[in-house]
Formats: C-alpha cells, structure tokens, sequence
C-alpha cells in the first residue's frame, strides 16, 4: 500500500502546515506528500527538511493563484501503485462552482484521482470513475471546515481509499 498526503491552503500559516505534516506522519507511513498551493512559500520551507527527516517521501507541488513569483507549475500528473492521478490548484478549473471541469481534465489523462485547492472546503466526491479530493485548508480562514491534509491510499491491486483527516 502507498498513502498520498495532501495539503492546501495555508496562506503563510507555516507552523499549521508543519503541524499538519506532523500529523500526518504521526498517523503512519508517507509515501507522497502533496501540496496543491496558495502557499508554496511555506511548503517551500518546511519541505526542505523534510528529505532530512522523512527520505522515503516525494514531495510535490502545484501553483496556487496567491502564489505570485513561486517557482512551479499549475497541475501535475504523476503515478501511485500503477493509479495515475492529476493535481491542480482548480482556480482555472472553476472548481468555486463544480467540479465537472476538473473531472473532464482527470478523465482525459485517464487519471483516477483528481486533487484540488482554492476552495478552502475539504471534501471527497465521486463520479464518473474519478475521484476528487480536496483537502480544504489547514487553517480556516474562510471561517469554513479546516482540515488537518486528505490521504488516499492506493493498494497493491489498484484499490482507492481516501479520507479527510481533521485537526484533534
């Protein structure tokens, strides 16, 4: 089994984000971490440890759209235990307003997770053989749901499993 950890939305909330990473290695093994932007400063520090302290982990990253003058790239597609999957940030996809943009795109590349941000609400939807995931924000400043990080476990048979994890 590989476990994907992703993370959005911290907006400078660096200690948020190192305690949600925290936490996310307190909870078991990381294979990826992902973190799917409006904050790439922040993840750009605290991943810089992170090969030091956790070297089985990747480490990931797309642009957000506060993510001015980060180096980087909008969506990325990449493979887990032979499932392809598809991460953007979702601004550009619309994702304020559905999702049907982002499942075109993952369907598309034949991927069957789709990972966003931008809306800052952690939630899991399924439709039309994709799932989305999006892992809200790690601090709440919608005054919505924040969420600790999303995982989605990729069995050895190809098998998904995601869940939200929130703060204690």
């Amino acid at each position: 089994m590989k476990r994907i950890v992703a993370f959005s939305d911290s907006h400078g909330a660096y200690q948020q984000l190192e305690k949600a990473i925290e936490k996310a290695y307190a909870d078991g093994r990381v294979d990826e971490l992902l973190f799917l932007g409006d904050g790439v400063r922040e993840w750009e520090q605290v991943s810089t440890h992170l090969p030091y302290q956790y070297p089985q982990a990747a480490t990931r990253h797309v642009l957000g759209n506060n993510d001015y003058g980060c180096m980087g790239v909008n969506d990325i597609l990449f493979e887990v235990n032979g499932v392809r999957m598809y991460a953007c940030h979702g601004h550009w996809m619309g994702v304020k307003t559905g999702l049907t943009r982002l499942m075109y795109k993952a369907m598309q590349h034949d991927a069957k997770v789709a990972f966003y941000g931008h809306t800052h609400v952690a939630q899991i939807e399924e439709g039309n053989g994709v799932i989305t995931v999006c892992p809200g924000s790690v601090r709440d400043t919608y005054r919505r749901t924040s969420c600790a990080y999303a995982e989605v476990c990729v069995e050895d048979n190809r098998q998904i499993k995601a869940r939200l994890v929130p703060w204690d």
